[in-house]
């Protein structure tokens, strides 16, 4: 038996029918590389044609970090940056770049919790795991101490330095170079999943960071053929950016650091959209643009990549980082437009599938009450889901609510008048809904 790539044979004797396990193993070894190196690459291929703007074209991938039996593996060949003081300016942070020689291995099986962070000390070759908003901090000030914790990690951002305290923060020791990523460990199993590795973007505490390497194409309009025009941007050092202040916040790169767009909105196509405080695509124009309180309109740099997810005073504790890759030609499934919040949101994919949900008070009182949806569908073969929500009795009804069981007409999921903007329910009640199809929107 032999393995074919086209003609030609790539492993074992044709003439035995058969193959080695050695054969197997190295074929599998060379050609199972599927990660996002390789959709890096596809990436800068792609990005040479006309057609690519508002994208990340490379990703350098300098953390080689894998899971093998449950065990956590750190390759040799990875490219680590450590914190150590400032320049001779005495105010660019200065970062030593360490190439690990071995390969590093670490086994833990002693709880199940999802996302911890991973460090690792190449002075020592040790690792360390945290779990996030519990012993991690960054700033000038270390992490507050918590009871029956004696470890923690800071990244001392005044004097530019990685540390971490085994003994409840009597003493420091810097020496770590900034964050692999996050992983899932299952109890007395071990490792289960890497969710996130820190290539070219991660975080610490409160702090981003973007790593050198890491490069794009930011829109910059259209050339007189009509053809899309872009600024090609490149990180050339380690760029920091402090969301200690700041909530949840969509996520841009600049060319030197992330930068946040508060718990707002964002949108890609030809079509402007309504309202105050957004982030929008012009694909029209090939222009990234932001509208101010009075609906101002302004040409803004940076490429959209996702969402950076923390809360108030909390360290971050997620990057989700969605958009690697931007292409007017390009038939990949993509996030186009987000907007909302808690009671009132969509999410528009480039293929034209609509996602919305919210919750809509009842005001006690029989009779119908009109949902109409932020997006139109481009029919009324949507999905329809929903729910009640009775609270405690009092929450959501007024006093024309006298009986419990009023509410029994109140079907869960009923409705009315489906069209393709909305549909009537009950008004007893408030309902918590969410709705599914294809838009022509944009």
């Amino acid at each position: 038996m032999s393995i074919r790539k086209g003609n030609t044979i790539i492993a074992g004797d044709p003439s035995t029918n058969s193959y080695t396990k050695a054969e197997i193993n190295e074929l599998l070894d060379s050609k199972a590389d599927v990660n996002l190196s390789n959709l890096n690459n596809a990436g800068m291929a792609i990005g040479n044609l006309n057609g690519a703007s508002n994208c990340i074209t490379n990703i350098p991938q300098d953390i080689k970090l894998e899971i093998s039996n449950n065990t956590l593996v750190l390759k040799s060949g990875s490219k680590l940056y450590v914190p150590n003081g400032f320049e001779s300016d005495g105010t660019t942070p200065k970062f030593n770049t360490v190439i690990t020689t071995s390969n590093y291995s670490l086994t833990w099986s002693d709880s199940t919790i999802e996302n911890l962070m991973v460090t690792f000390d190449p002075t020592y070759n040790t690792f360390g795991l945290w779990i996030i908003g519990l012993n991690i901090d960054s700033g000038s000030t270390p992490p507050a101490v918590q009871s029956g914790n004696t470890s923690y990690i800071w990244y001392d951002t005044t004097n530019n330095l990685m540390k971490i305290s085994t003994d409840t923060q009597a003493t420091w020791s810097p020496g770590l170079a900034l964050p692999l990523g996050q992983v899932d460990s299952v109890q007395g199993v071990g490792f289960k999943k890497i969710n996130t590795i820190f290539n070219g973007f991660g975080f610490i505490g409160h702090h981003s960071y973007v790593l050198p390497g890491v490069k794009g194409l930011v829109p910059d309009g259209r050339n007189n053929d009509g053809t899309v025009k872009n600024k090609v941007l490149s990180q050339t050092k380690v760029g920091l950016r402090d969301f200690s202040t700041e909530d949840s916040q969509l996520c841009f790169w600049t060319g030197t650091q992330l930068t946040g767009w508060g718990n707002t909105n964002y949108s890609e196509g030809n079509l402007r959209p309504l309202g105050t405080f957004w982030r929008w695509w012009n694909t029209k124009d090939n222009i990234m643009m932001w509208s101010d309180g009075n609906e101002a309109w302004n040409e803004v740099q940076g490429i959209y990549l996702g969402r950076l997810i923390k809360s108030s005073a909390n360290p971050i504790s997620r990057l989700s980082l969605v958009n690697t890759f931007s292409s007017f030609n390009n038939s990949s499934l993509r996030l186009v437009r987000v907007w909302g919040s808690s009671n009132l949101w969509y999410r528009l994919y480039s293929d034209g599938f609509l996602i919305q949900g919210g919750l809509l008070a009842g005001n006690g009182s029989y009779g119908r009450k009109q949902l109409t949806f932020p997006l139109p569908y481009s029919d009324t073969n949507y999905i329809w889901v929903a729910d009640i929500e009775w609270g405690d009795m009092t929450s959501w009804y007024d006093t024309n609510f006298t009986s419990y069981s009023q509410g029994v007409t109140d079907i869960t999921g009923s409705h009315t008048f489906k069209r393709t903007t909305g549909v009537q329910v009950n008004s007893m009640s408030m309902h918590c809904w969410l709705t599914m199809g294809y838009s022509n929107y944009f």
